[in-house]
């Protein structure tokens, strides 16, 4: 699949613009916060419906605007257009500002969000139900400057990171993780009320323990994926002596059972035995939603004791991987997105890193300046932007190295 045009209204700083991309690589250049990773983070927008970057949807709608909307063209045999359209409610008043684009039938599809926000999204001006449809359409990956967090931070981000990995490949995770959070909220408003009926408490520890331990079976077979991939990546760009593990601890558990009814019968048994401290909290103790992901290089915690650029380059080769596990599942190349990538990086790891990208998917790179690195490409089209507007495009044809 490749993109062939971006059309942006109301964007964070983009008014309206539209974008016309090269089918290989396209590199986005400008000082910061002129308004590069905000082309990325709308591109993302169709990964799966939501963006990774934004707190919450309004921050995405331009100061004083009442609508933004997104709109993507595809190359593929369908020529498919996505669109992504999102309305806030107007101050002091109880309707939203609703644009010509959407007709009354459609406003059933408006899906509810925090601030006071409606979104709709559309495929070929059909909208659809679920945003778990759109990985039939779309697959993209994408390497954010500031997601150097997953290492940098806690266990809920690197779960965050994981479950959205698994997620894109996997669309039915969707719904898992969606009904899995439903009921982890119904057991701790059961928990907190205090004066249960016999019995009551058991139903739902069982709900929880059969969802729960699908997403957890989703995990591993995730990571037993992903790992042999890793240790590819590591051997095909000659990272010597780099080792790197990833170790699943789930219900407090590393070495827990594969097989879904075994950890069925662990998740239930711990929520059992943990009952009395339950109440006396008023919330779940055991779950997905407390389970670890450790990364661990050469033999000790990257959090703790990873440099600066270790930690980035362990952030890539998991990227890299997913993009090998997402071709090898869905059967066709992603679109990748690298957002100041560059950073922390040397010279020789990252022509290695460009010249391992440059044939598996479409790209789309920021940077604040020209790169010589960027000649490894044999044809680039240079997009320079500034304070939300699209000043010049450029196509380049290197030589190749």
């Amino acid at each position: 699949m490749l993109l062939t045009k971006l059309h942006l209204v109301n964007f964070r700083n983009y008014i309206e613009e539209e974008f016309s991309f090269h089918p290989k690589v396209n590199i986005i250049l400008g000082e910061n916060a002129a308004g590069k990773t905000s082309i990325l983070e709308a591109l993302s927008l169709f990964s799966l419906g939501t963006s990774v970057l934004a707190t919450n949807d309004r921050e995405m709608i331009q100061d004083g605007k009442l609508f933004l909307r997104v709109t993507v063209e595809q190359s593929n045999l369908s020529k498919d257009t996505l669109e992504f359209i999102l309305l806030i409610q107007q101050p002091q008043k109880c309707k939203y500002c609703i644009p010509q684009e959407i007709n009354k039938n459609e406003t059933q599809y408006l899906k509810g969000e925090t601030y006071r926000t409606r979104k709709l999204i559309r495929i070929n001006k059909k909208p659809i139900k679920q945003a778990e449809q759109l990985a039939n359409f779309y697959q993209l990956i994408a390497i954010w400057a500031d997601e150097i967090k997953i290492i940098n931070e806690g266990p809920l981000e690197r779960r965050k990171y994981f479950d959205y990995c698994i997620a894109q490949l996997y669309p039915y995770f969707i719904h898992l993780m969606r009904n899995y959070n439903k009921l982890l909220s119904l057991r701790n408003i059961i928990l907190k009320k205090g004066n249960l009926k016999d019995g009551e408490l058991l139903v739902w520890s069982k709900q929880l323990a059969d969802v729960g331990s699908k997403v957890i079976v989703y995990r591993k077979k995730y990571l037993s994926e992903l790992i042999p991939l890793i240790k590819y990546i590591i051997n095909f760009l000659q990272f010597d002596n780099f080792s790197l593990e990833i170790n699943y601890i789930a219900l407090s558990e590393k070495n827990l059972p594969s097989e879904e009814q075994s950890i069925k019968e662990t998740f239930l048994s711990k929520l059992l035995a943990s009952q009395i401290e339950e109440r006396k909290k008023g919330y779940t103790l055991w779950g997905p939603h407390k389970d670890c992901f450790e990364l661990i290089l050469q033999g000790k915690s990257l959090k703790k004791y990873g440099s600066a650029g270790e930690k980035k380059l362990v952030l890539i080769i998991l990227k890299l991987a997913h993009i090998l596990l997402s071709e090898k599942v869905k059967q066709w190349l992603p679109i990748i997105l690298l957002d100041d990538f560059l950073n922390h990086l040397d010279k020789e790891n990252i022509e290695k890193l460009l010249a391992f990208l440059k044939t598996k998917g479409q790209l789309f790179i920021t940077h604040t300046e020209n790169s010589p690195s960027f000649k490894i490409f044999p044809e680039v089209k240079f997009f320079y932007v500034s304070n939300g507007k699209l000043y010049k495009t450029e196509l380049v044809k290197n030589e190749y190295i």
